[in-house]
């Protein structure tokens, strides 16, 4: 039988240790004694990995996997069973894919017989079968490692939403995705980042909607990709994502299945990830961080209130310990006198002036709320709740802080939970600091600055050639019909035009405002 084995200069594995050479294999050798030296030498000390011979015809065959990632029982019943009973099969003249085919109905089968593809199965949760004088392995995929069950997400409540959040299983988030998209354009592509944690990225698109550039960008992005693991998602969002050094996220993570089919629906791309149970949304602008998927899962009026109502509490969370400080320390006369002498009166005695003592206060509402993270949940919920009553109502009886000073933290930090993205808590904490920073040190003109500054580093930002802060600047009236506010559902006709999707509407010329039926046609109707 032809040799397809490459053969190069012998490596000194140890020259100081010892003299000998070890054999290094491009492909697969006829020799099997020198395949198997070859992954053993490779796996050495990996005491998971699982070398298991069995005689066919008194032909040895080796099969090879990964312990904990492969069904035992299925390899014994459906894989080692087969082989033995077909023996006599695979020792005809068929070509070997045709005989392991009939040898083994079962799982996903492939040929390979470069040795880093085979050894990169092997971790992977496969069966690699190695048959003695024969130049080329079987690969028999019957993962079945440990994995979580779908649940409720987390992070993402719902009240009328779904209750399936994704999971760390890759294949289990892709299903998730198809169940809701049921079209051949739903396209998953397949990529492999890091070069030891060989870990598959997904990218999910509706190819007959997106634009074909995003998806080139997105692409060519994770492809320049060079790093050893990816650990989570939020390793890949800072090596791909606009502005690395901005407070600002431009991607967004969820986990959240309908959230990212609506995403992919308005011609974004869905970034997935093996091993993590949060997908990035591309591209990503600053309203998309404040929009909730209960805004369209409740009536369109109700909706409609409760965004404005989020952005009225993103202001109270950004402004208003900057607008108590600039007052009480800068701006008194701009203060009513009756609730001027009620703050006086409850100042007095306080050590610290306002700037300091709003300072320390959010300092010591980010430390309880760290606290209340990191313990298990139903203790978490118990410190932070009564850290932060004990710790405030001791604090103004101590004459630390004033009990306005209390309240409006208290104000602030409840606002911020308005918030629905988590990982927009980021910015809004760092403009809350520095707004309040500058107005300890000019007033109200460091609050103006500061909106300058902040203002113009969001409008200078982009998310995958798309400006951040679209469609309120460039100002697309067209596309305010989903930020402002939410307009009915058989309104939005059309998908956002700043993404230049190839399909922009969205319901069929036939659907409009339900209207009921006329006295006329109800009467024709009932005849």
């Amino acid at each position: 039988m032809e040799t397809n084995t490459k053969m190069k200069k012998p490596l000194k594995v140890n020259e100081a240790e010892s003299s000998e050479s070890c054999l290094v294999l491009e492909e697969l050798s006829s020799n099997m004694d020198n395949n198997i030296d070859f992954l053993k030498e490779h796996f050495k000390d990996c005491s998971d990995i699982v070398f298991r011979t069995i005689l066919l015809k008194d032909v040895e065959t080796h099969l090879i996997y990964a312990d904990g990632m492969v069904n035992v029982n299925m390899l014994s019943r459906d894989v080692i069973a087969n082989l033995l009973f077909n023996e006599d099969i695979l020792t005809t003249d068929l070509p070997l894919e045709e005989k392991i085919k009939k040898s083994l109905p079962i799982g996903q089968i492939s040929l390979e017989k470069e040795m880093n593809p085979i050894m990169d199965k092997i971790v992977s949760g496969n069966i690699v079968i190695l048959f003695t004088g024969i130049t080329q392995s079987v690969v028999v995929t019957l993962p079945t490692w440990e994995k979580r069950g779908i649940g409720p997400s987390e992070n993402e409540p719902s009240i009328k939403g779904s209750k399936e959040s994704f999971t760390e299983t890759l294949n289990v988030n892709t299903s998730l995705i198809r169940r809701r998209l049921l079209h051949p354009d739903c396209k998953f592509e397949t990529l492999t980042v890091g070069e030891y944690s060989k870990t598959t990225v997904v990218l999910a698109y509706v190819s007959s909607i997106v634009n074909d550039k995003i998806v080139d960008e997105v692409r060519e992005r994770i492809k320049n990709v060079s790093i050893d693991a990816l650990v989570e998602a939020e390793y890949l969002d800072e090596l791909i994502k606009d502005a690395p050094l901005s407070p600002f996220p431009t991607l967004q993570s969820t986990e959240r299945p309908d959230k990212v089919v609506g995403a992919m629906l308005e011609g974004r791309v869905a970034i997935m990830q093996e091993n993590s149970s949060f997908v990035l949304l591309a591209p990503s602008l600053v309203a998309d961080f404040l929009m909730s998927v209960d805004d369209y899962s409740t009536n369109f009026w109700y909706s409609s209130f409760i965004r404005n109502l989020r952005y009225v509490g993103i202001f109270f969370a950004v402004f208003l310990p900057a607008l108590f400080v600039a007052f009480t320390a800068f701006n008194q006369e701009m203060i009513p006198t009756p609730l001027l002498i009620t703050l006086a009166n409850q100042r007095e005695g306080v050590p610290f002036p306002a700037f300091v003592e709003a300072l320390i206060m959010l300092i010591a509402f980010q430390i309880l709320q760290e606290a209340g993270t990191r313990l298990p949940r139903p203790i978490g919920s118990t410190v932070g709740i009564v850290g932060g009553l004990i710790i405030g109502d001791a604090a103004v009886k101590a004459g630390l802080v004033s009990p306005a000073m209390v309240i409006v933290t208290a104000m602030t930090a409840i606002s911020s939970f308005s918030i629905p993205s988590i990982e927009f808590n980021t910015p809004i904490l760092s403009i809350q600091v520095f707004l309040l920073v500058l107005s300890g040190i000019l007033g109200f003109w460091g609050i103006f600055i500061g909106i300058l500054l902040v203002f113009g580093h969001i409008v200078s930002l982009r998310s995958f050639g798309i400006p951040y802060t679209t469609p309120l600047s460039p100002l697309l009236v067209q596309d305010l019909d989903d930020v402002l506010y939410r307009a009915p559902r058989w309104a939005l006709r059309d998908r956002s035009s700043f993404l230049n999707n190839k399909n922009f509407q969205r319901l069929g010329p036939n659907s409009g405002k339900p209207t009921p039926p006329s006295p006329e046609e109800k009467k024709e109707n009932d005849k």
